[in-house]
């Protein structure tokens, strides 16, 4: 998240830059608290547990490091087949 904050922080004035940052900081820890909500919801604490130990595995802090590609990608096709069955929809529709 610091990446992406850093990356929208160079559209941003320099003389309101920090104060934008820590603006931004502030909303990032509360999703994430929001998040640990819903994995304390869904998770007992044996899962989380297992799911802690994967995630500070070398396998999973690599699968970490990638998921920004396939999220990425990911989007571009699900945009990609929007547009395919736009038209079918719209066929069917009239």
């Amino acid at each position: 998240m610091d990446k992406m904050i850093d990356q929208v922080s160079e559209n941003i004035p320099e003389s309101k830059k920090a104060d934008f940052k820590k603006e931004m900081r502030d909303e990032v820890e509360k999703l994430y608290d929001q998040i640990a909500d819903i994995y304390m919801e869904v998770y007992n604490k044996k899962e989380i547990d297992a799911l802690l130990k994967f995630y500070h595995s070398p396998v999973g802090k690599e699968i970490q490091e990638k998921m920004p590609k396939v999220m990425e990608k990911s989007t571009k096709l699900g945009q990609q087949f929007g547009q395919r069955i736009m038209p079918i929809v719209q066929k069917y529709m009239n």
